[in-house]
């Protein structure tokens, strides 16, 4: 004992044993910390210098191979670095780029180094002289290419994302590896980096050609710098950095082009090309020059210093920095100086270039200048950027740009920057200006923020830097800005200054006086504005000593305020105002408010509507408050000309810029409109201004407008499509909408033809074959290799830019394989006049004709497929094609003809869900021998309603595209190959495709649809590609398409319906639905007629109506033209619309009707969704969430897949809530039944730009909304009826009170309405729940308290059930409480865990304790045990069944409505939970299939479902199931949702077809590999009209009750067991049951379903269990039933349809037929409207009137609900007999077609009529009947077992027989001719009441009472 408590001491020590150990090995310790880290740093210090000493020795071991291997010719012409001097401090980690040693060393930290003002080099001053040339060139005129420039990137790269440091050729990471690596070389244009071991082979493969990377079309590109004359040192570099005041520079790169990416992009030249350099040279840097027509010359030295200066600390900052030497002689203009000290000139700039020009103010704000200019020059040419200062303004930069195209203009500065250089343009006089971006480097940047540029650096560097914002600016929006001049004279009238020009704004009073102060504080202290955080900070110090300032005391009577010639009172409080242009004053203030609700009649601000607006302040108090947002200016007045007089000195400022000001008169005039750029990242609006300025300077190009024409419609486009976004239009409407009709239409005039005829043409169209002729030349060749290969047109000079002179040229073409040979063709004369001048040899595939062998003479066509790893079998192809003369015109028909080939579709049956299959494509020669394609593989398909993740992109419009480049394909489907790649790389989070219509454009050019489906293989291969036809597919006049325009090119659709299987019924007319999990979709084909009347129409409504929202919940109509709703601009000027005429008229009610989710369609080229929408109004807001009920359909354009873009109309109308124009497709995922997401995504980036969610329960589908709502229910109507007859009554006694006031009678009325009304619901409702208790309910389970008692307990035992695969098993509960009593019980719970501690939260109060859910079920504990009220001890013997969970029992006292928990006992479980029970048969929809259900604890996830089957002693087989259920959220109600609520399983159903009639089959139910259930047997169906001897038991109202006792069921459900048992004996002799509702009554206590199941077990895996929809499984307020009762306990319907299955249509409705051999049912839902016009009605008598009776004499019309007749005292008291409304409807149908016998149940009893017609007994009842059919018996059958319904006592003439007791039917049709009914009761099974019916064919043929025809015309 001591050992081991020694033992334990040792390895489980107490605190102080631990606090003695460290006060005794305290130092120890200490010193043993300290050695380990100093350890640690040294060991880090070591690896880090062997580091940096392994990448020196690579550098120096580079520079040394360079030497030996340097190329002499071809190289990037030498360029000098350009010194500045720089403080050593701020080169911390900077190497010397010469000796390649640090220059942060000690002995240069107080110093200065030297840095390249271009590259950002460094270099001790030591080592300077020695540096190489090689800084950036800024001019490679001469060259063919511009060819990369590759350097040692000297300056800091960290800002590199690591995405993108990556080589361009091996992909490899290019960050600092350990132990150094390959040293990285970048290049000085495109920014892509290179491993220096990739370089050799890099340049080899692309010849060192450089593209210019993604900032290209901003790039100047150095072919295009033409060097005019040198000055200085360092010649043109020198020249225009000093000269031009420090040309700039650029920054961290924040993109790179993977390698991948970069080798597609580059041009492959030969090796010997002259554009090959040596990079290695440019670091050696010696002095060997090209010859190139742009040579530089060496005056001196590369490392002197002539013009670099040393500056002193300057006010602004205090580092060194080179000073501006250049200045203007007096009297010289300015102009003027700056072009004859122009060094260089732009020339030949690319039409497609948008070179920038950069200005930077380095003064400005935070005075960022010099990072930003130095940033800069890596990212542009150093020609482009421009330092502005007091000797330099921006005239320089603008002349030398002055003839350069469509160039855009940089400010980087503040507002003062950019009122600047609008100053500059406008002198310049541009016929077109350029546009102006901004850069935010000021303090507020008003202008810049409303431009949306940013408020200033920080939030441009956090929203991806230098680089987005270039981005940003090549795709920003043209807009313009009103300009405003302002003229000051004096009292005589004379002027006192230059006029000055306003852009933001223009102050007077107390908000110009803080400006003067800080611009005083400026000029005092520059030192001090730093950041523009600290200038802020100054700003609001200044403003608040201003606060008790009385300056401005006077101010409303020394300013004097005139608008538009009226005068203006200014508010006496007022000690300032402001004139605003824009809606941004100090840093992002709005002074006017447009979104406030203000009836001020105020127009709202814009800052191009030739109109200011005044405002006041109250000091310097109320500015601060305007800062924060906490309260407003005042508006004065709106005006074109503001004139305002100053009787006193004044404080002014005009754009941030103040004065003081003596007495004056002050005119602001509008003076012009700037373009100015605008940032549209987020704004469809801009977007659409974009692009439409980028064609115009496209149209200007090709000489189509003149420059002046171009400024025009840019000025008039871009301010009409802006002011669409200003609410003051809404009061304008007609006029702006002329405006931009007239805009737009001007557009198509002017650019008109060209760009019509590039529009909506297949671009092979463009060629006039008819025209060709030849025009041989002997010296042409055309030469094409490989000759053997693994039908499109190219421009000879296309990547050729010296064609045109030597007449050579290389072009590489991508090739598929089209089944014949090619050969390739050189032409003269353009497109218009083609002139052949030579031919190619001949090039083919290897084998043209795989793997798409033709004809089935030639080779047989099938597919090999299987389980992925599996057996492999062969499937059959079928084979179509079609010939020239299928074409309906030309080109189809003539030059665009290409024979298609042979398509091939096999079909692939009886797969199993969601599992991988693996297959290729096949080819038998008749020789024997196999032609294989690739394997692919696929995913199948989920079964509808399957509850997993499940994705589905939809996009329309896409085309396809040539990767090579041929076709111009850029002009037509721009996005077409974005849009394919992006789906290739989702392609693993993709399930299926759909392409609503517009496909490939083919446009009668054939060879297309091969190019088509080869560009979308890899998606069409793996997932299903699904197509709706568009009007490039099947229009044609002439042709029977429903519009007769020439859009197909004489394809009418034939191609399309060929090349694509849809499982259309007629695939000439493309319409269908197909489902995909838990989708439905309805595919419309708007080229044929879809309205009301036409099938079209029919089909879409039976598509709509028939999906069952309990299974597939998300419903989605789609179709190629927008049906719905589009604000695209096509179909307002072609239409005068918002979407295609006729289009939602005829739809429209049936959307609303049936809730359609989304309706999706193509047509336009961009995408737009609406709010929910219904008769052009919304009925919801758009958002990006909906939940709850559905309120209407949501309509969305998805037709940007790739074809060029469709403008928006300028005007927003109110239901658009999202349009972009661009390229994109759309992505639905549906997470679960209750949860769809919406995602667009573009097709450029694949990134979500609009997003939305819909969370729905099932409750939420079939609640109502506008126009979706079902009729007034049964129960309102019959609830006002009493209501009425009780109230005349009391208002009938009250007459007599005539002198009563006739308001307080009114009054009275309306009380005594109210209160009977109320009073009736409260009683029908008490009334109505006693019959339909569940036991469970009686258990108050929100009231447990806890009563624990330590000395009593409960024990349950055996352990484990089911170790020999029992499905049920009884447990022995033995307990004991201290304190007994006769209302203690005994609760069974499962799971056995039932505290509230773990309760899911279900959005009803909880009161704790609680319990999460009722028991399964109770017993009193004094069940069985007399003793124990004295004892307190006691036994129960429980039948437990498998519910997939373990179990627990609790002893209660306090009853059981004050429970108080006393004991609990221990777990007990089955050995497999989870294992498939209670297989339930039932019909299939044909008469050989039949469907097996059963329940698991494996959803599909876990296992895979199936059952083996076949015929006894036969072999068997294996067919797959699908999988159901339900979560708590589809319940509608308590207790269901809350105590009531437990999982139900997972309810799998699998379809066993094509059986043998009458065979006897075996089957047993798996999940998983080795889990099966015990095997079962059953017979197969009877075709029918089989003349054999049939059996069919009917019943309902059964209900479930407890074998053991529990659950007090005698006291609901006292037949249950009866009828059960009795059934069960009887098996041998039944075929089949129906229950015809009121199944289990579990009443929203879900835990009895699994109860039932297992009760009916025998019978329902024996003989087919068929059921009928009862108030009890149904009903449920505002769910879309009948019946607004709560009779369902919260289930409506959903548990029922989910764990039964049944032939419906739709099983959420659940009315169905269903034929067993003579035999033919119709099943009604009573729960649902049965009247004449309803669905249900027409079901009805479509179902009597097909029955074939000479095949199925015996004709049964079955419903829950008595629609006939019933003697019930409940009925009686309704004065009806029956259901209100019932046979009224359908007894004529009844009549009609001869129905046989009418079953019901609800009523709990038995009951028999005459055959009764109208009331009246046609013939007398009888236990024989025979001869022709007079009229229909009703059966009443409603006693299975729920507690029995009284008769009346009064005597009914067409009651026969009735039974108060517990029983069922059994009807037996001995043959075609004789039939037998017997009435059993279930305690004893003999028979009561029974009749025959004896008939032949001729008797159901003849006539009787209202169904005999019509008088013929002989008679």
């Amino acid at each position: 004992m001591r050992e081991s408590g020694a033992m334990y001491k040792m390895m489980y020590p107490s605190w102080n044993d631990i606090s003695v150990y460290i006060s005794e090995y305290w130092s120890v310790i200490i010193a043993t910390v300290v050695f380990a880290s100093v350890t640690g740093v040294t060991i880090y210090y070591t690896v880090n210098q062997l580091n940096k000493n392994i990448s020196l020795s690579l550098m120096k071991a580079i520079r040394a191979r360079a030497r030996k291997y340097k190329k002499l010719k071809d190289k990037v012409p030498s360029s000098s670095h350009i010194w500045r001097k720089e403080l050593g401090s701020r080169s911390k980690g900077l190497k010397c780029c010469v000796c390649l040693k640090s220059v942060s060393s000690p002995q240069y930290m107080g110093g200065v180094i030297h840095q390249c003002d271009i590259c950002g080099a460094t270099a001790h001053p030591s080592c300077s002289g020695n540096a190489h040339k090689d800084c950036k060139c800024v001019s490679m005129v001469g060259f063919e290419h511009v060819i990369h420039q590759w350097a040692v990137q000297w300056i800091d790269t960290s800002d590199r994302s690591e995405e993108d440091s990556f080589c361009c050729y091996c992909d490899e990471s290019c960050n600092g590896a350990f132990l150094a690596g390959s040293p990285i070389w970048y290049c000085m244009w495109c920014q892509r980096l290179v491993h220096v071991d990739c370089h050799s082979n890099l340049s080899k493969e692309t010849g060192d050609i450089c593209d210019l990377g993604p900032l290209k079309r901003l790039i100047l590109s150095p072919l295009c710098v033409k060097e005019l004359h040198w000055t200085g040192a360092a010649g043109l570099i020198s020249s225009i950095t000093h000269g031009a005041n420090e040309l700039a520079s650029n920054v961290r790169e924040r993109i790179r082009s993977r390698g991948k990416k970069y080798r597609k992009g580059t041009i492959s030249v030969d090796s010997d090309s002259s554009g090959t350099i040596d990079p290695t040279s440019d670091i050696e840097g010696d002095s060997q020059e090209t010859d190139n027509a742009a040579k530089r010359r060496e005056d001196h030295a590369n490392g002197e210093l002539p013009e670099v200066h040393e500056s002193s600390e300057s006010e602004n900052d205090k580092q060194l920095m080179t000073e501006n030497t250049t200045s203007i002689p007096n009297g010289q203009h300015e102009d003027s100086h700056v072009h004859n000290n122009q060094k260089c000139e732009i020339v030949d700039v690319p039409s497609d270039s948008r070179p920038l020009l950069v200005f930077i103010n380095k003064r400005s704000g935070a005075q960022c200048g010099d990072s930003l200019r130095q940033r800069l020059q890596i990212l542009l040419n150093p020609i482009q950027v421009f330092e502005l200062g007091k000797q330099q303004g921006p005239e320089v930069g603008l002349t030398l740009f002055r003839k350069v195209p469509h160039f855009r203009v940089l400010v980087c500065g503040g507002d003062g920057t950019v009122a600047w250089v609008l100053d500059a343009i406008e002198k310049q006089k541009f016929e077109a200006p350029p546009p102006v971006a901004i850069l935010p480097a000021g303090t507020g940047n008003d202008l810049a923020r409303v431009l949306s540029w940013g408020g200033g650096l920080s939030i441009v560097e956090k929203q991806g830097g230098l680089f987005s914002v270039l981005k940003d600016v090549e795709h920003a929006a043209v807009t313009v800005l009103d300009r405003w001049k302002i003229t000051i004279k004096d009292n005589q009238g004379k002027l006192m200054s230059q006029p000055k020009y306003m852009n933001n704004y223009f102050g007077v009073g107390c908000d110009a006086k803080v400006a003067l102060d800080i611009h005083n504080l400026r000029e005092e202290n520059p030192e001090r504005f730093y950041s523009q955080f600290m200038n802020k900070v100054l700003y609001a110090k200044e403003g608040a000593k201003n606060m008790m300032d009385n300056t401005f005391d006077y101010f409303p009577w020394d300013v004097k305020l005139e608008i538009d010639g009226s005068k203006i009172n200014i508010p006496q409080d007022s000690e300032g105002i402001l004139v605003a242009n824009i809606r941004s004053y100090m840093g992002g203030v709005d002074l006017w408010k447009n979104e406030d609700d203000v009836s001020d009649n105020f127009h709202p601000q814009s800052m191009h509507d030739k109109m200011l607006e005044v405002v006041s302040f109250t000091g310097m108090l109320h500015l601060g408050r305007l800062q924060v947002g906490l309260s407003r200016a005042q508006r004065l007045a709106q005006g074109h000309h503001i004139k305002i007089e100053i009787k006193t000195k004044m404080p002014i400022q005009v754009d941030g810029e103040p004065w003081s000001q003596d007495p004056c008169t002050i005119v602001v005039s509008h003076h012009c409109q700037a373009f100015m750029l605008k940032r549209v990242s987020e704004e469809p609006i801009g977007h659409a201004a974009s692009i439409m300025a980028d064609v115009l300077e496209n149209a200007e190009n090709n000489g189509i407008i003149t420059a002046s024409q171009k400024r025009t419609l840019l000025h008039e486009i871009a301010s009409r499509l802006l002011k669409c976004a200003s609410s003051m239009l809404k009061q304008m409407r007609f006029l702006i909408m002329a405006a931009i009709r007239w805009v737009v239409l001007a557009y198509i005039v002017v650019i008109g033809c060209a760009t019509i005829a590039r529009g909506d043409e297949q671009p092979l169209s463009r060629i006039a074959i008819e025209r060709a002729r030849v025009a041989a030349v002997d010296s042409a060749s055309v030469k094409a290799q490989p000759t053997v290969l693994g039908l499109k047109f190219q421009y000879a000079n296309f990547n050729n830019a010296d064609y045109n002179r030597s007449g050579k040229g290389l072009l590489r073409l991508q090739l598929i394989n089209q089944r014949e040979d090619f050969s390739f063709a050189l032409f003269s004369g353009g497109l218009s006049a083609p002139k052949l001048i030579a031919v190619s040899n001949k090039v083919s595939f290897q084998n043209p004709k795989a793997p798409v062998y033709p004809r089935i003479k030639e080779a047989i066509p099938f597919v090999e497929w299987g389980h992925k790893g599996g057996n492999q079998m062969l499937s059959p192809a079928g084979t179509l094609t079609f010939s020239r003369n299928s074409m309906c015109g030309s080109p189809a028909r003539t030059v665009g003809w290409r024979d298609p080939g042979y398509i091939h579709t096999s079909f692939l049956k009886e797969l199993w869900p969601d599992s991988l299959y693996n297959y290729r494509l096949g080819h038998r020669l008749l020789d024997g021998t196999h032609i294989w394609s690739k394997s692919y593989s696929f995913r199948a398909s989920p079964y509808p309603g399957q509850d997993s993740v499940q994705r589905v992109v939809i996009f329309g419009d896409m085309g396809k595209a040539e990767i090579d480049g041929s076709d111009e394909y850029g002009n037509y489907e721009q996005a077409s190959l974005y849009t394919t790649n992006q789906l290739i790389k989702e392609l693993d989070s993709i399930d299926m495709v759909i392409h609503i219509g517009d496909l490939s454009y083919a446009n009668g050019y054939l060879s297309q649809w091969d190019q088509f489906t080869a560009q979308i293989e890899p998606i069409a291969s793996t997932v299903p590609y699904m197509i709706g036809s568009g009007n490039h597919e099947r229009d044609w006049p002439g042709s029977g398409s429903f519009y007769g325009h020439n859009d197909s090119g004489g394809e009418c659709g034939v191609p399309t319906q060929t090349m694509f299987y849809v499982p259309a019924e007629n695939r000439a007319k493309l319409w269908y639905s197909t489902d995909y999990g838990m989708f439905r979709f309805c595919i419309a084909d708007t080229e044929q007629d879809w309205r009301p009347g036409t099938e079209q129409y029919k089909f879409i409504e039976q598509c709509l109506s028939s999906v069952d929202r309990s299974k597939q919940p998300w419903l989605i109509f789609l179709a190629h033209r927008v049906l719905g709703y589009s604000s695209a601009s096509w179909y307002e000027i072609m239409m005068g619309s918002y979407g295609e005429p006729m289009g939602r008229d005829g739809l429209e009610e049936l959307w609303q009707k049936y809730k359609v989710d989304l309706a999706v369609f193509g047509h336009i080229h961009s995408y737009e969704r609406t709010c929910p929408i219904y008769q052009n109004r919304c009925v919801q807001d758009g958002s990006n969430h909906y939940t709850g009920q559905f309120n209407a359909t949501t309509h969305v354009i998805v037709g940007g897949g790739g074809a060029m873009l469709s403008p928006f109309r300028a005007t927003v109308p109110y239901w658009s809530f999202f349009r972009d124009y661009d390229f994109g497709f759309s992505k639905l995922t549906a997470l679960n039944h209750s949860t769809l997401l919406f995602e667009y995504k573009k097709s450029r980036d694949g990134k979500v730009y609009d997003h939305f969610t819909i969370s729905r329960d099932y409750r939420d589908i079939m609640a109502c909304s506008i126009d979706n709502c079902p009729r007034t229910t049964l129960a309102i109507q019959m609830a006002l009826t009493q209501s009425m007859d009780v109230y005349d009554l009391i208002s009938g006694l009250a007459e007599f009170q005539s002198h009563t006031n006739f308001d307080s009678n009114l009054k009275r009325r309306s009380m005594i309405r109210l209160w009977v009304v109320v009073t009736w619901l409260v009683v029908c409702v008490a009334a109505a729940a006693h019959p339909g208790e569940q036991p469970l309910s009686r258990i108050a389970v929100e009231r447990m308290v806890l009563a624990v008692n330590e000395s009593a307990h409960v024990r349950a035992s055996p352990l484990v059930l089911g170790l020999k695969g029992e499905t049920n098993e009884w447990v022995e509960v033995e307990f004991f409480n201290p304190n007994p009593s006769n209302t203690d019980w005994v609760g069974v719970f499962s799971p056995a865990d039932f505290s509230s501690a773990i309760c899911e939260a279900y959005g009803v109060p909880q009161y704790y304790p609680m319990l999460c859910t009722a028991p399964i079920k109770y017993q009193y504990a004094n069940f069985n045990n007399n003793g124990y009220s004295k004892s307190g001890k006691g036994k129960l013997k429980l039948q437990l069944i498998n519910q997939r969970e373990d179990f627990s029992f609790a002893l209660f006292s306090g009853g059981l409505k004050n429970p108080k928990l006393v004991a609990v006992s221990n777990k007990i479980a089955f050995a497999n939970p989870k294992a498939p029970v209670y297989p339930r048969l039932a019909q299939g929809k044909s008469w050989n299939e039949m469907t097996v259900t059963w329940t698991s604890g494996y959803d599909f996830k876990e296992a895979v479902p199936f059952v083996e089957w076949g015929a006894k002693g036969g072999q068997r087989v294996l067919s797959p199931a699908g999988t159901l259920t339900f979560d708590r959220n589809s319940m509608c109600g308590a207790p269901a949702r809350t105590v009531g609520w437990r999982h139900p399983g997972y309810i799998h159903t699998s379809y066993l077809k094509e059986l043998w009639p009458d065979s006897l089959l075996g089957h047993r139910l798996p999940n998983g590999t080795h889990i099966w259930s015990k095997s079962y047997s059953f017979k197969a169906s009877p075709y029918p009209g089989q003349d054999s001897v049939q059996r069919v038991v009917i019943f309902g109202d059964m209900g479930k009750a407890e074998a053991d006792g529990s659950n007090e069921f005698n006291d609901f459900q006292p037949g249950s067991l009866n009828t059960t048992y009795q059934i069960i004996r009887d098996l041998k002799n039944i075929d089949m049951v129906v229950h015809i509702g009121d199944i289990c009554y579990a009443n929203g206590y879900l835990s009895q379903w699994d109860q039932f199941t297992a009760q009916i077990e025998p019978i329902a895996s024996t003989v087919p269990y068929m059921i009928g929809m009862g108030n009890h499984e149904r009903d449920w307020p505002g769910t879309g039933s009948f019946y607004g009762n709560l009779d369902s306990g919260g289930e409506c319907g959903v548990p029922a349809q989910t764990v039964f299955y049944t032939p419906a249509e739709n099983r959420a409705k659940l009315w169905y037929v269903t034929d067993y051999g003579m035999f033919r049912f119709c099943i009604a839902n009573t729960e649902e409207d049965w009247r004449p016009g309803t669905e249900q009605y027409k079901f009805i008598e479509q179902c009597l009137s097909s029955v074939d009776r000479q095949k199925q004499p015996w004709l049964i019309f079955l419903a829950h609900r008595v629609l006939g007749y019933s003697s019930c005292t409940f009925y009686e008291e309704e004065g009806t007999f029956e259901e209100p409304m019932g046979r009224e409807a359908l007894q004529e149908l009844w009549q009609k077609y001869k129905v046989d016998l009418a079953f019901y149940g609800h009523v709990h009893n038995y009951e028999r009529t005459c055959p009764v017609y109208q009331s009246q007994c046609v013939v007398n009842a009888s236990d024989h009947y025979n001869g022709p059919f007079k009229a229909t018996t009703h059966v009443v059958v409603g006693g299975g077992g729920a507690s029995l319904s009284e008769f009346t006592t009064s005597k009914i003439k067409w009651s026969h027989y009735t039974d108060f007791d517990f029983g069922f039917v059994k009807l037996t049709a001995f043959n075609h001719s004789s039939m037998l009914f017997e009435y059993k009761k279930s305690r004893d099974g003999n028979v009561y009441d029974h009749f025959t019916i004896s008939r032949d064919y001729r008797d159901i043929l003849a006539c009787s009472v209202d169904n005999c025809p019509r008088t013929t015309l002989a008679t």
